[in-house]
C-alpha cells in the first residue's frame, strides 16, 4: 500500500464515459506510485451525482495524499506526476478565473455561485474548477460542514469557498493540468495539444457524445 490515492467516481448512466477515461486512470495511478478507487455507491442519491466527491473525505487520513479527477477527466500518457506540482500541505487545482475568458467569471456570477454556501465576500479572485483537485490529510476540515444545493456547478462552490474560508494554502495549477474542452479561454494557447489531462466538460453532451469524442483523443494518443 502507497500513501497515495488516485479517485474518480460514476454512475451506471456516465459509464460509456468511464469505461474510456477509468483504464486511463489506472495506468496513471500505476505509474507515479499510487493507489486508485472509483467511487460507485450513491451516498446520497437524492443529490446530483457530483456530490457524491464529498465521499473523498473518508480516504483522508487512510491515505496521505489524494488526487481527484472527474469521470470525463482523460489523462493523457505524456502526464506528469501531479504530486510533484502540488507541495504537501497545499490544495492544488485549476483557477478558473485566472485562465478563462474574462466573461465567464465576473464579480456577479461568483456571488451567485458562492453565497449559497455561506461565502460573504471579498472575493479573492480565484475559482477553481474542481474536475482535478490534489488535496491531503490535513485538508480534512473541508468536509465538515457538507452544504447541498440545486445551483449551478453542485459541489465545486462549495470546495471553492471552504478552501478560501480556512485559509488552505493553494496552488493554482495552469490549464495542462486540467484542461477544459470546450471552454474560451483569455489568451490564445497550445495547452489542449500539450495538456496532461484532458476535460471534457463545456458543453451539455450526453455520456454517449463526450465517449465519442474522447474515443478520438485516445485514437491518437497511444
Amino acid at each position: 500500500m502507497t500513501d497515495k490515492l488516485v479517485v474518480s467516481l460514476t454512475d451506471p448512466s456516465y459509464q460509456p464515459v468511464t469505461d474510456l477515461t477509468w483504464p486511463r486512470v489506472v495506468d496513471y495511478a500505476r505509474k507515479i506510485g499510487a493507489d486508485t478507487h472509483l467511487i460507485t455507491e450513491r451516498r446520497w442519491p437524492q443529490w446530483s451525482v457530483h456530490y457524491e466527491k464529498y465521499q473523498l473525505a473518508d480516504w483522508l487520513g487512510k491515505y496521505k495524499r489524494i488526487l481527484f479527477v472527474d469521470g470525463d477527466v482523460l489523462i493523457r500518457k505524456n502526464a506528469l506526476n501531479i504530486f510533484q506540482a502540488v507541495p504537501a500541505g497545499y490544495f492544488g487545482a485549476m483557477d478558473e478565473a485566472a485562465h478563462l475568458h474574462k466573461s465567464i467569471w465576473t464579480l456577479e456570477k461568483i456571488k451567485a455561485q458562492f453565497q449559497p454556501y455561506g461565502w460573504r465576500g471579498p472575493w479573492n479572485g480565484l475559482h477553481f474548477n474542481s474536475g482535478v483537485m490534489v488535496m491531503d490529510d490535513t485538508h480534512k476540515n473541508i468536509f465538515e460542514k457538507l452544504m447541498f444545493k440545486t445551483e449551478a456547478y453542485f459541489d465545486q462552490p462549495f470546495f471553492n469557498v471552504r478552501v478560501s474560508k480556512l485559509k488552505i494554502p493553494f496552488v493554482r495549477l495552469d490549464p495542462r493540468w486540467n484542461f477544459l474542452r470546450w471552454l474560451k479561454y483569455e489568451q490564445p494557447n497550445s495547452y489542449h495539444q500539450n495538456c496532461y489531462f484532458l476535460h471534457f466538460t463545456g458543453l451539455a453532451l450526453s455520456p454517449e457524445e463526450k465517449a465519442k469524442h474522447i474515443l478520438q483523443e485516445l485514437q491518437t494518443d497511444r
